[in-house]
């Protein structure tokens, strides 16, 4: 569509009829088309004179604008193509994360929910209401229903998202179906599915136990690293994850919640053996505390732990990972408002070992894990 837009303009300038060009532009697709060249700034304006009900020139223009750092004229003109009923590839999408990176959370729901009818096949749709949905601590079950709208068969990272989702409203076995008959390809910088089926797994456990199905708890955390029939990829490659201090702490809170003194407090010794690093200094923390000691140095190490986390951040990290345990550490040091920030910058960074899931939990303080 741009070169046509400035096949119209240039015509325009020729001294030539160049209604036919300009209403053929607006008719193309702007799948892959992203506007950046200052001299594509005019032609798009005078489209817009031509025709202000053009929202292909519009949503051009937003992404024009967008490139150049100008957010309030970028969202201006993708609300008028929005307003205008426009059903245009990506421009839900493009609004909504510009809604949400500008803190309107409740505005980009709207926006990503509403895209889900005019651009269903369009996946970052159902990652942006995920996001926004665990931005403003709504129930899991609402992410549920958001996510199962995708058309037919989801791509693997929605798949799993669902799948937490479900674990996360009570439907554990739900999820856990969902992930054995599943197709998992290796992907380099995506989640690992196994991750997904510990984490899936431990929820299921929780809700047993807290239903008092003790028995049946105890024997799902003790069986979080072992293969399960039917399931290909438990097979192999669950111990490290499983023997996470984040996990070992939570597997521990089961087993106590579950009558198990024994192995919840072997569980909590296994956290803080697992205890370095960032994301793990917390969850040794709270495990060494469970056993009714605090370990010496603690505190310093923590303070060690956020002063390398800022610096990250100070030079502008877009790790999930990074923003999270920066988050936890906080959290544990009691800076629970820059906390709050740490998570829902996690939120908004790309997804990664499942910072988005985690960062949702921990704005919404989920317990015990």
């Amino acid at each position: 569509p741009e070169v046509a837009y400035h096949r119209a303009f240039v015509r325009e300038r020729l001294g030539e009829d160049a209604r036919a060009d300009y209403a053929a532009a607006s008719r193309l697709s702007t799948r892959y088309a992203f506007p950046n060249r200052a001299e594509t700034l005019p032609v798009l304006r005078r489209a817009l004179e031509v025709d202000p009900g053009d929202a292909t020139a519009r949503l051009l223009l937003g992404s024009l604008y967008l490139s150049g750092g100008r957010t309030e004229d970028a969202t201006r003109e993708w609300q008028e193509a929005r307003r205008l009923g426009a059903r245009l590839p990506a421009l839900h999408r493009n609004l909504g994360r510009t809604l949400m990176h500008g803190g309107d959370d409740e505005g980009a729901l709207a926006v990503f929910l509403e895209g889900l009818s005019s651009d269903p096949g369009n996946v970052d749709l159902y990652v942006g209401a995920d996001q926004a949905l665990a931005a403003l601590g709504r129930a899991p079950a609402e992410r549920v229903a958001a996510l199962q709208r995708f058309p037919g068969a989801a791509p693997a990272p929605l798949v799993q998202r669902l799948a937490l989702a479900l674990a996360e409203a009570g439907r554990a076995e739900e999820a856990q179906a969902l992930l054995a008959r599943s197709f998992f390809a290796r992907e380099e910088g995506g989640t690992n599915v196994r991750q997904v089926w510990v984490d899936v797994r431990l929820l299921h456990a929780l809700a047993l136990a807290r239903a008092g199905r003790h028995r049946e708890a105890l024997a799902v955390v003790e069986g979080l690293g072992s293969a399960v029939p039917g399931v290909a990829f438990t097979a192999d490659g669950l111990a490290p994850f499983v023997g996470s201090a984040r996990v070992q702490y939570a597997a521990g809170e089961v087993a106590a919640l579950a009558g198990d003194a024994a192995a919840a407090r072997a569980h909590w010794q296994a956290a803080v053996r697992a205890g370095e690093g960032p994301r793990a200094l917390p969850w040794a923390g709270a495990a060494a505390r469970r056993l009714g000691r605090d370990e010496a140095g603690g505190r310093a190490r923590l303070e060690k732990a956020a002063a390398e986390a800022d610096r990250l951040v100070e030079q502008g990290t877009r790790s999930g990972q990074v923003l999270y345990a920066s988050g936890l550490v906080l959290r544990a040091l009691g800076r629970e408002d820059l906390a709050r920030e740490r998570f829902r910058a996690a939120l908004l960074a790309p997804d990664q070992q499942l910072s988005h899931y985690l960062a949702g939990r921990a704005l919404r303080q989920a317990e015990p894990f």
